[in-house]
């Protein structure tokens, strides 16, 4: 997904592949806008050891689902990426996992691919190594939602504008070959937001150029940015973050209805800080440590009026 800047800088690119690229650099810059969003979700604190990254025990916990501590002999309490290995218990907890490290210093590679034990509910706290994190109950990485849904918002921008640009040249031009340059560097000039001159106007003969209008209608770019909010909502609302729920002015909700959206918000919220503070007693049983986590934003947002009460335009009215 990344490009050679000096290939533009060059003008040795052409339109298809340059379109292609500027596709792909939106896809990734909505990739990160999701990534942010989600590693922004829950803070840490307590007595986290200096040799544990929790920005990086985020970013592994939406990679992988999974994430760990670990007391090592050489390097003391770190917190590496992992994955399951071994066995499970009868819950259907490993009691066993392996170290993964993307670091080349002789420390990383000698931790990669080290099985260690894992404590899991009902086993020794002696006999643990690590202690593992869940992001969910059911370890699912939720960077597979980001990857879905970082495609559908850049579908959605790319339409968006390429929306703008048919408002901004409503039409299609034929005219002869001859004035095709002078006709394209015309419409270039406007596309660029730029006064169109036509330096001399011999020979143009700018009667054989006709205009056909393609009807762009600018209901469909506001329609579309209303496809963008809500489709950015709906990733909120799946990854448990606070979003502002979009209500037209000539839709009408229930009060009911928008706090059984609300409610699903928070139950996603709940479940995965649920899952961190499980991890926070275990770390403080196996390990003695004391850390702790809590949502850095509210999730929850407090709708007044009664079930059947109805929201038009974004305003709460009683009817």
């Amino acid at each position: 997904m990344y490009f050679n800047i000096g290939n533009m800088i060059e003008g040795d690119i052409n339109c298809k592949k340059w379109q292609k690229i500027q596709n792909s650099n939106v896809e990734l810059l909505c990739f990160y806008l999701l990534m942010n969003e989600a590693l922004e979700q829950f803070e840490w604190g307590g007595d986290i050891p200096e040799t544990c990254d929790m920005r990086f025990f985020e970013l592994g916990l939406l990679t992988r689902g999974i994430h760990c501590f670990y007391d090592d002999k050489n390097m003391g309490m770190i917190s590496p990426m992992c994955g399951i290995g071994g066995m499970l218990n009868m819950y259907m907890y490993p009691t066993n996992l392996f170290i993964t490290t993307y670091g080349t210093t002789s420390d990383a590679l000698k931790l990669n691919g080290k099985m260690i034990s894992c404590y899991a509910p009902g086993s020794p706290v002696e006999s643990s190594e690590g202690v593992m994190c869940r992001d969910n109950d059911m370890y699912i990485p939720y960077i597979l939602y980001i990857f879905q849904y970082a495609h559908a918002l850049a579908d959605c921008l790319s339409s968006i504008m390429t929306a703008a640009k048919l408002l901004k040249l409503p039409w299609i031009l034929k005219c002869p070959e001859p004035l095709k340059t002078t006709v394209k560097n015309l419409l270039n000039s406007i596309d660029d937001n730029d006064v169109a001159i036509i330096a001399s106007m011999d020979n143009l003969q700018l009667e054989k150029v006709e205009i056909f209008n393609t009807n762009a209608n600018p209901e469909i770019l506001k329609s579309l940015w209303n496809h963008f909010d809500k489709t950015f909502n709906q990733f909120k609302a799946l990854m448990g973050i606070q979003n502002q729920q979009q209500i037209d002015k000539e839709e009408r909700l229930l009060v009911g209805e928008l706090q059984a959206g609300n409610e699903s918000t928070c139950i996603m919220a709940d479940m995965r800080l649920r899952c961190r503070k499980m991890f926070c007693e275990d770390v403080k049983k196996v390990f003695g440590i004391n850390i702790n986590v809590k949502l850095r934003h509210k999730h929850t947002q407090k709708v007044e009026g009664g079930e059947n009460d109805v929201i038009s335009g974004g305003t709460n009215d009683t009817e």
